[in-house]
């Protein structure tokens, strides 16, 4: 699909992206159950916007894959990502010992029902995302605490200029 410019995929087979090397706007969503952990360098110059829903317990995995081969990336918006409160043990995080090169260009971020405690996924992504013009996330009250929703609201940001808005999804 040579021409594709905009994609929207509930997948659960890797081999699906093959067919997406133009895309520029892409939405992502796995379902229940366990994503294909490597998507392989299709993205490579053409992603600019990435809207991923992970609802699958290694989500966090695929997504680093993306990002890596997405160097173009400017806006990230991930939805409804199930955390390790959901999924117990079944999902470890190491954070990657490198950053992504599309987190030194993206421009927008926003994570909608963020679920995680601890916070460590949305600060890797504050920290590492050098021109982050803004940022976004609602949390879900009843999965993070107040102290982590302080702590992400102090967090040290990779880019001085970015605007960070934290809400309540009950609000």
């Amino acid at each position: 699909m040579p021409e594709l410019v905009k994609a929207n995929f509930w997948i659960c087979d890797s081999n699906v992206f093959k067919s997406l090397t133009s895309v520029k706007l892409l939405r992502l969503t796995f379902p229940d159950y366990k994503a294909p952990y490597h998507c392989g360098t299709i993205f490579s110059q053409q992603l600019v916007c990435l809207e991923f829903c992970g609802r699958c317990y290694n989500w966090w995995n695929l997504l680093v894959n993306v990002l890596q081969h997405s160097p173009r990336l400017q806006i990230l918006t991930l939805e409804d990502c199930y955390s390790e409160n959901v999924w117990g043990d079944r999902e470890f995080w190491i954070q990657p010992s490198c950053a992504p090169e599309c987190l030194y260009h993206l421009k927008t971020f926003e994570w909608i029902m963020y679920q995680g405690s601890p916070i460590q996924k949305a600060s890797y992504i504050l920290k590492n995302a050098r021109r982050l013009v803004t940022a976004t996330v609602s949390l879900d009250p009843k999965m993070v605490s107040e102290q982590a929703f302080e702590e992400l609201e102090y967090e040290t940001r990779g880019s001085r200029a970015c605007e960070l808005t934290l809400c309540s999804t009950e609000e």
